[in-house]
């Protein structure tokens, strides 16, 4: 293949946080947070560029993507390929650690500025249908947005299904390079037509790659397939317990159903004893003789005598 893979953490960090690049990032962030005319950025700083670290010491480096713009406002961006507890707790501890931060001593509060999170994550987080969402602090009886200084958006991969030639949105494209870039040896047309994921084609382009790059890359992918691994060894595991949990539960329905039926027949045995020890005695009361009793009822003499002595 000739591009990397946009999902693994140090492609994405090498393609969304090169300073000399950041309009990059900023096409990214402009389509996600849906910022149109004198609302788009149109500046940032990358707080937080690629260096590729010693594999050694790679599993402590942080790899998301932290910027500011012009007004002060920070945003961090982070891929998170593999599934994670609690992620949604981490992206608010991250954006309030963020948040908090800025204040310095002396500083007053009206200093701080907003703090805009996007996680896109290859794997389901909410329920709902719906690749993107936005999270807000609002107001839970107008729905007014009166606390303004945290914004939180999620881009849940593997809910975006369109194939390329029905993207219609940048949006829609960039979700589409974060899903396909290593699918193709040449940047499809579709994509490329876009200047800046033109440029993000570029950066994901292996022979621009140092070594050392690529020998972080080729840690952090071998570290999200062994994930992978082993969570479709867990997944295998939870089907087989749930094949063999609906086994139980379908044997224990059939043994309760046969129990059911050995109760109904008992119950329409006894139901035809009674019927015929009634008439039995019915018969034996108007003056038959047991001999006629066993003949008309088509029983065994024996029968008619256990009857009658029945009290």
């Amino acid at each position: 293949m000739r591009f990397v893979n946009p999902k693994n953490d140090v492609a994405f960090k090498k393609i969304f946080g090169d300073r000399n690049k950041p309009e990059i990032l900023i096409s990214f962030m402009n389509a996600v947070m849906g910022l149109r005319g004198q609302q788009r950025i149109t500046y940032i700083e990358i707080l937080s560029p690629l260096q590729a670290p010693q594999i050694e010491g790679l599993k402590m480096t942080t790899l998301d993507v932290r910027a500011r713009d012009a007004s002060g406002k920070s945003f961090i961006v982070e891929m998170q390929a593999n599934a994670e507890d609690a992620f949604e707790k981490r992206s608010l501890f991250y954006t309030s650690q963020a948040y908090v931060s800025q204040l310095e001593k002396g500083s007053k509060y009206a200093e701080l500025q907003p703090v805009y999170f996007i996680g896109i994550l290859d794997f389901n987080l909410f329920t709902g249908s719906d690749y993107l969402t936005r999270h807000l602090l609002l107001n839970s009886q107008t729905y007014e947005q009166c606390l303004k200084d945290f914004e939180l958006y999620f881009i849940e991969l593997k809910k975006f299904t369109k194939g390329l030639e029905e993207l219609e949105s940048t949006l829609e494209k960039w979700i589409y390079f974060m899903r396909h870039a290593d699918d193709f040896n040449e940047a499809p047309a579709t994509l490329s037509s876009d200047s800046e994921i033109a440029q993000a084609f570029e950066q994901a382009a292996r022979y621009k790659w140092t070594r050392d790059e690529l020998d972080a890359y080729q840690y952090w992918e071998f570290e999200r397939l062994k994930f992978l691994s082993v969570e479709d060894e867990l997944v295998t595991a939870l089907q087989e317990n749930s094949r063999l949990q609906a086994e139980m539960e379908r044997q224990q329905a059939e043994m309760e159903h046969q129990q059911a039926e050995m109760e109904r027949q008992q119950a329409e045995m006894e139901r035809q004893r009674n019927i015929t020890l009634s008439a039995i005695r019915a018969l034996a009361a108007s003056g038959m003789a047991s001999e006629a009793i066993a003949i008309t009822l088509n029983i065994a003499p024996e029968q008619v005598t256990a009857a009658l002595r029945i009290p």
